[in-house]
């Protein structure tokens, strides 16, 4: 995190410079473990169809739109011209496979960098005039799981009142246990009600039928139901949203 000249590597439990940046807002930052802390964090759970996020995209619609049409030749001092737009026939297993292996090494490094990277998103809890704001970026279950563990953060999640959902409403970054925590949640409407928007596009990641969108419309219909809930789907032409918070 880079905050002017002065950059900060946190991880849970540590202090940072935001306290002095922002008069009366107390900053903890509960989230993302060490190693050493838990090694959870080392990898994502890929086991677990329940907690898991995937991307669901063929490996040749990761190409660049550019480059589906333009094959660079292999061997540039022989070169094969098309015949009626087409490629000579001995070429063509190779074009067709070295095209899907460019596009599934690239998927694969996606994977791995996602796996990778949201395990080390800063999970922070924001409290200004005995309210409380969660922003977890887009931390999984194996960086909740070390927060989770331990009573006091539990105890000073409970009375969050403003939940930034987790990567963007994947199944995996809002726990259940996380979300039974919270104790502001109701079926009713009310000025005490849970808060929580979301930054989110459907339609981009995942699949319905694999039980992997993103939002995943199980979470979507729970954040409905017992908080006051707002996603950026909503804005339609407008820019933005406020969201207002008694102080």
């Amino acid at each position: 995190m880079t905050m002017g000249a002065a950059r900060e590597y946190l991880s849970a439990g540590m202090a940072t410079a935001l306290d002095g940046l922002l008069p009366g807002v107390e900053v903890e930052v509960l989230g993302p473990p060490t190693v050493a802390q838990s090694d959870a964090v080392k990898k994502q759970r890929s086991r677990d169809p329940n907690e898991f996020w995937q991307l669901q995209a063929s490996a040749f619609a990761a190409l660049e739109p550019a480059e589906r049409g333009r094959v660079k030749p292999l061997f540039p001092d022989y070169v094969r011209e098309r015949i009626d737009g087409l490629f000579p026939m001995d070429t063509r297993w190779l074009i067709y496979h070295a095209r899907h292996l460019r596009g599934r090494q690239m998927l694969q490094i996606v994977r791995m960098l996602d796996r990778a990277m949201n395990n080390t998103s800063l999970i922070l809890l924001f409290r200004a005039q005995g309210k409380s704001l969660l922003f977890p970026g887009d931390a999984q279950i194996e960086n909740w799981s070390y927060a989770l563990s331990q009573p006091d953060v539990r105890r000073r999640l409970a009375e969050v009142d403003l939940y930034k959902v987790g990567h963007h409403g994947s199944l995996n970054a809002t726990p259940r246990s996380l979300w039974g925590a919270f104790k502001k949640k109701s079926k009713n409407d009310s000025k005490t009600r849970l808060l929580t928007v979301a930054s989110t596009l459907a339609g981009k990641h995942g699949s319905v039928d694999a039980h992997t969108e993103v939002p995943r419309q199980t979470l979507v219909t729970e954040l409905k139901r017992e908080s006051n809930f707002f996603s950026t789907q909503s804005l339609g032409p407008a820019l933005f949203h406020d969201t207002t918070i008694n102080l």
